[in-house]
């Protein structure tokens, strides 16, 4: 074995190149991402709920202080029980059942079903700078 031949051993074939191009593409990868202006998701679930006439506006008391749109909304005429779907966000549900079981006395039918993904309006890399739009804000 020459001394050429050991000097090789442990250094990279394709030189200093490899380490610059990993670099460039990390950087590339990054400004696309960034100029793409991304935004925040919240999961939603779909919330089925059947309720009687007699608690129906407590039901839509429950969903609106919860941030909830409703979808859909049936009556059946025989039973006089609504059927109310909406998208109520996951981190709304925490206590939900509970609250709907308090307000309406245990006369409801909910379930939720994880549904989709939901963009939140707000820009995630907004800075205030003045004192009324962090009071806005």
């Amino acid at each position: 074995e020459t001394k050429e031949e050991g000097s090789n051993i442990g250094k990279d074939t394709y030189g200093p190149i490899t380490g610059q191009i990993m670099s460039t593409m990390k950087e590339a990868c990054l400004e696309s991402f960034l100029g793409a202006g991304p935004r925040l998701v919240e999961g939603v679930y779909l919330c089925y709920i059947q309720t009687d006439s007699n608690f129906y506006g407590k039901s839509y008391e429950v969903l609106n202080k919860r941030r909830a749109t409703i979808l859909e909304e049936n009556l059946n005429e025989n039973s006089n029980i609504f059927s109310i779907c909406a998208h109520l966000p996951v981190q709304e549900s925490i206590g939900f059942y509970t609250e709907m079981m308090i307000k309406t006395s245990g006369r409801v039918n909910a379930q939720l079903v994880f549904d989709t993904w939901k963009t939140i309006d707000c820009d995630p890399f907004f800075v205030p700078e003045t004192e009324e739009v962090i009071i806005e804000f």
